[in-house]
């Protein structure tokens, strides 16, 4: 999994604060309970009072943490500086005249439209109201099948389908093309049969978003009652389908065209396919229940429906791409309203431009043109050597575990062998071909724009499905795995190791680095995502990412209790007064296990490495998860992030090893301490 946060523009949901009640002098709690949350800013005082031994997080943080001045626009924290940098080293390539590349035209082209707020305010919500005028002239079936296929006036290419691409089990050959049900009001399918809290969010959203659109555009609060009202009817009928989706059996089920077509009955995916180029794809996998009862909702009887539809999906997607008020009410709408500390997010404008845009294919120009001008043969090479030196130390964790037969240990092993490290570069090159996009001189806007990168995507996505597959292919149009984010990824259905530009430099990367610093920053995001390989989640994969066991017989039974403890040391955790504690089926085991085995791995380097500072690389592995949040961040970290708190990350990692009891002599009585026999590692 990425290291870095899953949200959207993320770091800064600041709340009503009040100082916590933990202390590292004051409490009467020991071990664990007695850290402080050293990420917290309400804590940023009392860090200076914690001894090594007691709270390193705390304590090896605390001169960065208490000079630190917090800034709700960031950065605050070695991944926010890594991220600034990038942003920053962006932002000069478009600046600079004599920077010149297609791939950076088009982004200028982009960059202008989006970010000219002035221009925007200007025009504010007329470029929607184009877009809504074509789907009311929508007046029969057909009319709605052409306005699915029309890359003018569609520009988000909505449909009643989700399609995409994807590896699975039983085709080797080549990726999938996938046919799914479409995107959701309330979110899920499922929360039209029964409705949970964030269905009820989603459905607050949606409400929210169509109602300030609508408004905006003339239309009256009865209008909006009534169009939304259709729509969420429409998609009942839609969800009602198959309301819990499709099951694992189905997914893993490859079927033909023939047999999609045949499910889709009088709905145009015939058309859709051949429109968009995609009707050359061999392999399918599809949700054919939904597609068998599509052709029942797809009729005449609910066009009206049909268009409410459309509509409520095309504002929901223009929000964040019209005028000032309605890119406040898009960061209004990421707020988890269930998050008491939750409020508004902030950011620099070329946070929100680089994350608008890594949200479409178009970010693939970006990427491409940060390659050209950053890219070092010798950071590739120096990177390639240490996830060498990691593989190496890896070897010799699997091979000295006396709990693993040796059946296992060579499926292991194999699986090591096998994993394909991508270093900094995709594998193809970023061409968008003539695309351009129409001026605001001329008066264009970004929903324009946008019809042309839709089609472009899902073009693309025909390449795909047709190209034999290959597990280490890197495309560069994947917004998922954008080469420029600050993060690092394992795929486990690939057995595959991405190392992304974005995340080298400031305290995580620079080739003037020790062996120390390297290993315990860099290394440590290596080692991280290589030990998703073997962690409770990647021990169900082998070597060529199919879903097939590594660990088979006793040995398994063995490790999903090693698993379990790692996951029961986390209950009853509270990182501050009011905030909710780890509970123990808290899905951090996975992320927890790869930190501990990023550190284990480095440290099986280290003692082969004369004269090792190990002072040096703990002071380095706790300098890369240092930050600063508010508790509104805090609370969202432990609901919606299956990464452990950063200060845990730290602590818990840590006090699991021999030689950072032997650095700081800590001993049974200090709160770093931990017995051996209730060590939680497992590699």
């Amino acid at each position: 999994m990425h290291l870095i946060t899953k949200r959207i523009i993320c770091l800064a949901l600041t709340g009503a604060l009040c100082l916590s009640f933990a202390s590292c002098s004051e409490s009467n709690k020991t071990g664990k309970y007695a850290w402080i949350d050293s990420d917290l800013i309400d804590n940023q005082d009392l860090s200076g009072s914690c001894r090594l031994q007691d709270d390193f997080a705390a304590s090896a943080n605390s001169d960065w943490i208490m000079n630190h001045t917090y800034d709700p626009l960031g950065p605050n924290g070695s991944f926010e500086d890594t991220k600034l940098t990038v942003d920053q080293q962006k932002r000069a390539l478009l600046d600079d005249a004599s920077k010149t590349s297609k791939n950076l035209e088009l982004i200028r082209s982009y960059d202008s439209l989006f970010s000219d707020w002035d221009y925007r305010d200007q025009t504010g919500v007329e470029p929607l109201r184009k877009y809504i005028g074509y789907i009311d002239d929508i007046s029969t079936l057909e009319d709605a099948g052409k306005y699915m296929l029309d890359n003018v006036k569609n520009p988000f290419a909505v449909s009643l389908v989700k399609l995409s691409a994807a590896k699975h089990q039983g085709e080797d050959q080549y990726k999938c093309l996938e046919i799914n049900q479409p995107d959701y009001s309330l979110g899920k399918a499922s929360e039209y049969y029964s409705i949970r809290d964030k269905g009820l969010q989603e459905r607050d959203r949606t409400t929210a978003t169509v109602n300030c659109l609508m408004t905006k555009l003339g239309y009256s609060r009865e209008d909006s009652r009534r169009l939304l009202n259709e729509c969420f009817a429409f998609e009942t009928k839609l969800a009602d389908i198959n309301p819990e989706g499709m099951s694992l059996d189905a997914y893993n089920l490859i079927v033909t065209r023939d047999q999609v077509l045949e499910a889709s009955g009088g709905y145009p995916l015939n058309d859709m396919l051949e429109h968009y180029c995609l009707g050359k794809a061999v392999a399918y996998n599809a949700d054919l229940i939904y597609l068998k009862g599509l052709d029942s909702v797809f009729t005449a009887k609910n066009l009206e429906g049909i268009k409410a539809y459309f509509k409520v999906r095309l504002m929901m997607n223009s929000l964040p791409l019209l005028d000032e008020e309605s890119f406040t009410l898009y960061r209004e709408n990421m707020v988890d309203r269930m998050n008491p500390f939750g409020s508004v997010s902030e950011g620099r404008p070329d946070r929100y431009l680089f994350h608008i845009l890594g949200n479409s294919c178009l970010n693939a120009a970006m990427d491409q043109a940060y390659l050209d001008e950053y890219y070092d043969e010798n950071v590739f090479q120096d990177l390639t050597d240490l996830s060498n030196m990691l593989i190496d130390g890896y070897r010799e964790i699997l091979d000295s575990k006396d709990w693993i037969s040796d059946e296992n240990k060579a499926r292991l092993n194999e699986k090591l062998d096998n994993m394909a490290l991508l270093i900094i570069n995709p594998s193809n090159t970023a061409d968008f071909g003539n695309m351009s996009f129409v001026s605001k001189e001329d008066g264009g806007s970004l929903l324009d724009a946008y019809c042309k990168i839709n089609e472009f995507e899902i073009r693309h996505l025909g390449d795909i499905t047709t190209m034999r597959f290959d597990r280490t292919y890197w495309d560069i149009y994947d917004v998922t795995i954008s080469t420029t984010a600050t993060g690092s990824a394992y795929a486990p259905w690939l057995n595959v190791l991405y190392i992304h530009i974005g995340i080298l430099s400031g305290n995580i990367y620079s080739p003037d680095m020790t062996i120390e610093q390297k290993l315990g920053a860099i290394g440590a995001v290596i080692g991280h995502e290589m030990t998703h390989a073997f962690d409770s989640n990647g021990v169900n994969y082998d070597f060529y990412g199919n879903k097939k066991a590594v660990i088979e017989g006793n040995d398994m039974e063995t490790f999903s209790s090693l698993s379990s403890k790692v996951t029961s040391y986390y209950e009853g955790i509270t990182p501050f007064k009011g905030a909710d504690t780890y509970a123990i089926d808290n899905i951090l085991s996975g992320e927890a296990i790869a930190d501990m085995g990023s550190v284990k791995c480095a440290l099986m380097i280290a003692k082969d490495i004369e004269g090792f500072d190990y002072d040096l690389f703990f002071r380095s592995y706790a300098t890369l998860w240092r930050s600063m949040c508010p508790k509104g961040d805090v609370i969202w970290y432990m609901r919606e992030d299956d990464h452990p708190l950063h200060y845990l990350r730290i602590n818990v990692t840590l006090q699991q090893f021999d030689e950072f009891y032997i650095t700081y002599n800590i001993q049974p009585g200090d709160n770093m301490y931990l017995a051996p026999e209730d060590r939680i590692a497992i590699w």
